[in-house]
């Protein structure tokens, strides 16, 4: 024993054996981590690690650590569900961010951690990919295709997405490009893609085209065709309509001459306009 541990509480004496019986009685959660994290001997350091219960204290052992005997046993303990994200989203230690994931239920905590991804750069993907596997819920799929800034866990939300309604919403919110062309190819509900095609949003401009492409329901062509507000997707939609009686009707009596002119290129006997067509005599 040395003089200044007279001076010192008995879990900073010189000496391991009294450290480690000081232990057995100290409840002070702090002094606790204080041992666990930096006591000299290994022996003491787990002695002080197994009475340690607050959460907020075990989490933070199992960010600075890179020991797995040390992170293990604290995430082992760990059982709130924000305490194990904080984890995942900032140990050193990617094999304690796994072991903290696999212990994560809440659905709304696996978006808001999927969500990351692509924020921290030279970050390890693949534990956002995996807790994008792990969500059920096709709205926060949707929530994190919105947002996140990387592809690979892109593509996992939308692997996932088959709701119609929230595959147009990623058409026209998305950030990514590729991310809205493959929402809009997931698209088969006809009427779900006529909204789109109707839709006043400047996001929808350069999509608009190819949602007519994928309208196949002639009566919902005729209906953009003939009262959509936009010409292009006017024009566009007259290309998709084989029905010659729509097409006639529209040569014959549609208040734009450019569609007329398009609708009656599109018909096969010119006869069936008759001779009343705005657009003349044929």
């Amino acid at each position: 024993m040395s003089f200044s541990d007279l001076f010192k509480p008995k879990w900073k004496h010189s000496d391991k054996d009294v450290r480690l019986s000081a232990i057995t009685s100290l409840r002070d959660q702090k002094s606790l981590s204080e041992i666990a994290k930096a006591d000299r001997d290994p022996t003491v350091r787990r002695a002080a690690f197994k009475k340690l219960s607050d959460h907020t204290l075990l989490a933070e052992i199992a960010r600075m650590t890179e020991d797995p005997d040390v992170y293990n046993a604290a995430i082992t303990k760990i059982t709130d569900q924000v305490t194990l994200a904080e984890i995942v989203l900032a140990s050193k230690c990617y094999s304690a961010r796994e072991k903290a994931l696999k212990k994560i239920s809440n659905q709304v905590i696996l978006a808001e951690i999927a969500k990351f991804a692509g924020a921290m750069e030279g970050d390890e993907f693949d534990i956002y990919a995996e807790a994008t596997k792990r969500i059920t819920d096709q709205a926060l799929h949707a929530e994190i295709l919105v947002v996140t800034k990387h592809s690979w866990v892109c593509g996992e939300a939308m692997d996932r997405i088959t709701d119609q309604a929230l595959l147009a919403e990623i058409v026209k919110i998305a950030i990514w490009v590729r991310v809205r062309l493959k929402a809009l190819k997931r698209i088969t509900d006809q009427s779900i893609l006529a909204k789109l095609a109707a839709a006043d949003d400047s996001n929808i401009t350069d999509m608009r085209p190819l949602v007519i492409k994928r309208i196949t329901d002639q009566n919902i062509l005729a209906e953009i065709a003939k009262a959509g507000t936009y010409i292009s997707a006017r024009l566009e939609a007259i290309k998709k309509i084989t029905n010659q009686s729509i097409l006639a009707d529209i040569a014959r009596s549609d208040r734009d001459p450019r569609i007329r002119e398009e609708a009656k290129k599109k018909i096969a006997d010119q006869a069936v306009l008759g001779t009343n067509s705005k657009t003349g005599k044929n």
